[in-house]
């Protein structure tokens, strides 16, 4: 949602996690996961915090991971650097698209110490206190360019509101 959001604005995408590699790979890593495995959670989630501090998003979309806000210092980082949204999405829903692609390495690692619905219910909960907008997305078809459209012309709106 967040590329199609940022052609509809005519301005740049960013991916958090590509930043992430293409900031901290050093030429030893060449994914998230590759980063995340060495640095740890907390060593990457300083990472996040560091380049959320660096980016200017005056004209720009950027896409956080699921874990990133649960991290009071990313939190103070994205602190007035545009409006947040959270893209909302029922967690039966979320549960079935981490079943197809699996798990994402930080959840595999949290979900040794709690049940991924209790991971997922504590970011979710999180996420609404800290978002300027909460957007259901529900029912957005992520393959239908019109849907996608649809969804980004209504988010637009809830932002001019």
């Amino acid at each position: 949602m967040g590329k199609a959001l940022a052609k509809s604005l005519q301005v740049a995408f960013y991916d958090l996690d590509d930043l992430v590699v293409s900031n901290y790979s050093k030429g030893l890593y060449s994914t998230s996961t590759e980063i995340y495995k060495a640095y740890g959670d907390l060593g990457f989630s300083h990472c996040e915090a560091e380049i959320l501090k660096s980016i200017s998003l005056e004209e720009g979309v950027l896409s956080l991971g699921g874990g990133t806000l649960m991290y009071e210092h990313s939190c103070q980082a994205i602190k007035n650097k545009g409006p947040l949204v959270f893209l909302s999405l029922h967690l039966t829903l979320v549960c079935q698209r981490l079943e197809k692609r699996g798990l994402p390495e930080r959840l595999k690692e949290a979900t040794k110490t709690k049940p991924l619905i209790e991971i997922l219910t504590e970011r979710t909960n999180r996420m609404q206190q800290l978002a300027d907008y909460i957007f259901p997305v529900d029912h957005v078809d992520y393959t239908s360019e019109n849907s996608l459209e649809q969804a980004c012309q209504e988010l637009l709106n809830l932002l001019k509101a």
